[in-house]
C-alpha cells in the first residue's frame, strides 16, 4: 500500500512539474479580464478538454507559446467545460471547432 502512496506522490509532483513548465495560461472567470487587460496581445483558445480538434491543437499550441513568448504575445487556454459562463460570454461553444480569438 505504500508503494501505491509513493508511486500517485511521485506522479502528482511529476503533474505539477509539466504544468508548471507550460508557456501557455490557463485562465478562469477570475483571472480571464486582468490578464488580457495586463498584456498587450493574447491569443485565447476556448477548449473542451474532449474535442478532438482541441487535442490535436494542443502540442502545436504549446510551442506556438513558447515561440511567441520572445515576443511578448500571451497564449492563454480556457476550459469550457469547467468555465462555461465565461465560455458563452465569449461566443464559444463546445460543439464547434476552436477558432482562437484575439484580444
Amino acid at each position: 500500500m505504500q508503494h501505491k502512496r509513493i508511486c500517485l506522490g511521485l506522479f502528482a509532483a511529476f503533474a505539477g512539474l509539466v504544468a508548471a513548465e507550460s508557456d501557455v495560461t490557463q485562465l478562469t472567470k477570475d483571472t480571464f479580464d486582468d490578464f488580457v487587460k495586463a498584456n498587450d496581445l493574447v491569443l485565447a483558445e476556448f477548449f473542451a478538454p474532449w474535442c478532438g480538434h482541441c487535442k490535436a491543437l494542443a502540442p502545436e499550441y504549446e510551442e506556438a507559446a513558447t515561440t511567441l513568448k520572445e515576443k511578448d504575445i500571451k497564449l492563454a487556454k480556457i476550459d469550457c467545460t469547467e468555465e462555461a459562463d465565461l465560455c458563452q460570454t465569449h461566443a464559444a461553444s463546445a460543439r464547434l471547432p476552436p477558432s482562437p480569438p484575439t484580444w
